[in-house]
């Protein structure tokens, strides 16, 4: 793998994306309970009421 110096003045630029690591991931299991009725989730997107979050239309707030 090429230096750090190296990658970061690569950075932004496809370049270096060859000498990268692939990431992992973790990603819990949806717990199957309270479920939308097919109609609404349809409408809503998920079958998950845990997972409806709908965008509000709003960048990011500063704190």
């Amino acid at each position: 793998m090429e230096n750090l110096n190296t990658l970061l003045q690569n950075a932004g630029t496809s370049a270096c994306l060859g000498t990268l690591p692939l990431a992992m991931a973790y990603v819990p299991s949806q717990k199957w309970e309270d479920l939308y009725e097919t109609q609404t989730a349809l409408e809503r997107g998920t079958i998950f009421r845990a997972l409806d979050k709908p965008f509000l239309g709003k960048g990011a707030e500063q704190k």
